[in-house]
């Protein structure tokens, strides 16, 4: 988290339970796609998290924080 632990579980918890799980149900079970595209809707969920983390940690604002 580099101090800034917050926005760490913020973007991690966003990712996982309001990007990754609906639209991994929506593409299994949802509209019939299967496992191979669930495992695409990680790889794709992951990526975003990815940038998620990249942008923030390119801001900055976790080196002002004050503990």
């Amino acid at each position: 988290g580099a101090g800034d632990a917050k926005r760490v579980m913020a973007i991690s918890v966003g990712g996982q339970y309001v990007l990754f799980l609906p639209l991994a149900y929506a593409l299994g079970p949802g509209f019939g796609f299967g496992l191979f595209a669930v495992w695409l809707a990680q790889g794709g969920s992951r990526a975003a998290q990815t940038a998620a983390f990249l942008w923030s940690w390119r801001q900055r604002g976790w080196q002002t924080i004050k503990a």
